[in-house]
């Protein structure tokens, strides 16, 4: 039996729509392969130790990481439209990112961030 995305994806009204198909889906890869690079830039500034020894900035990503995951799966099992991610992204893996990059940038060109 039909998932009921699958039955509203297959319903009379929504043929001849492949554009906003097309649309939606590359919207959708797209923000796919933003969170990607976000969680790459993350795992790239933690391996190579710019933010790994920073308790308070690894509490931070634990956490927004960790909501963002349980996020993402309520988003997979409930079917949510495919906007939401787009939130997930900008709420969890978005604002991480950016404060990763500001370490980077902050420990290469300012010399260092960890201060005491």
């Amino acid at each position: 039996m039909p998932s009921s995305t699958t039955h509203y994806a297959l319903t009379f009204e929504n043929f001849g729509q492949d554009s906003s198909f097309r649309t939606y889906n590359t919207s959708f890869s797209f923000a796919l392969a933003v969170t990607i690079i976000s969680l790459g830039v993350n795992l790239l500034g933690f391996m190579s130790g710019f933010s790994m020894f920073m308790p308070f900035i690894c509490v931070i990503n634990i956490v927004s990481h960790t909501i963002g995951c349980i996020y993402t799966c309520v988003f997979i099992m409930e079917s949510w439209h495919f906007m939401t991610f787009w939130y997930i992204w900008a709420f969890f893996a978005a604002p991480v990112a950016v404060l990763e990059l500001c370490i980077i940038f902050g420990t290469l060109c300012l010399g260092t961030v960890n201060r005491v």
